[in-house]
């Protein structure tokens, strides 16, 4: 049976700490530790997925429309094997909506979703703070997130409109509903929505991919705001998400040093013109300026 690289890991992760508590143990289960110099084998990065913008509307639009989809069934034919389409709708369409929308516009982890109160938003000043996260395995809301740090996200119109409509709800109280098969079963409702399949999860990449590259917005943020929104203690993670086509633009909007030289010139001219001229020692000149005189006026 073969077994990937990060998973080989994981399993030596696990040996290495149950020898490290052996060998310290007192008194000691085993003399020493046997893998007291091993290193562990390093994983190639992992390429994330994401949607793309048309994906995005696709899966939306489905939603809103009522999240209707065919399943084809023998049930209905007592004689034979004919199959006919019967056409069912998702359950909590609409709220499953509202999830993914803020998914999308802010980043959030599900957990972090899940663990969203009211107490936790501010709809006056257009942003949230991020402070805990619910555990599925514990089944409760931990006041921490990943990080260990709370953020501020800011919020568009989309987001607004959603939490507007659960102001009603305790203070204290989960915002939304995340138990459901529609999210734990993503990659499926991606399926039917026939949009690309992807985990829910994959939401914030796309979230963070669109942040970083400027996609649906008017231009990129900066990466340090990025890391911000993302609660990155790292921004090597978040260079993840920016482009190679990006960076490459980025760095080609630089100006050579002939570009700068005819932008000298040109500012130079058109200060001529204006009866203007630059005031300076030598061929440097600065960027002091002042108008220009007849000598008699010397």
């Amino acid at each position: 049976m073969y077994l990937s690289l990060g998973y080989r890991r994981e399993i030596l992760t696990v040996a290495c700490m149950i020898m490290t508590w052996a060998s310290k143990r007192r008194p000691a289960v085993i003399p020493e530790n046997p893998f007291e110099t091993f290193v562990l084998p390093q994983t190639p990065e992992h390429l994330y997925d994401y949607w793309t913008m048309e994906n995005e509307d696709k899966f939306l639009d489905w939603l809103e429309a009522g999240a209707y989809y065919e399943k084809p069934t023998t049930r209905y034919h007592h004689v034979g094997k004919k199959v006919t389409p019967i056409k069912l709708q998702l359950r909590n369409h609409e709220e499953l909506r509202d999830i993914v929308l803020v998914a999308l516009r802010t980043g959030m982890r599900l957990g972090e979703i899940g663990g969203l109160r009211n107490a936790d938003v501010d709809l006056a000043r257009g942003f949230i703070m991020v402070r805990g996260t619910y555990c599925s395995k514990e089944g409760k809301r931990k006041n921490t997130t990943k990080s260990k740090k709370s953020r501020r996200i800011e919020i568009n119109q989309d987001v607004r409109e959603i939490l507007k409509k659960r102001q009603y709800k305790p203070q204290m109280e989960p915002l939304f509903n995340i138990h459901t098969n529609s999210i734990k079963f993503f990659s499926r409702t991606c399926r039917l929505a026939g949009v690309k399949e992807i985990h829910f999860h994959s939401l914030r990449h796309t979230c963070l991919t669109n942040l970083a590259n400027g996609y649906g917005m008017g231009k990129p943020l900066p990466l340090p705001k990025v890391q911000q929104i993302a609660g990155h203690s790292d921004i090597k993670t978040t260079m993840r998400y920016v482009h190679g086509d990006i960076i490459n633009e980025t760095a080609s909007l630089q100006w050579s040093r002939e570009d700068r030289r005819k932008l000298k010139l040109d500012e130079d001219s058109s200060d001529t013109k204006k009866g203007i001229r630059p005031v300076g020692s030598g061929k440097n000149t600065g960027d002091v300026s002042e108008p220009l005189r007849s000598p008699k006026s010397r």
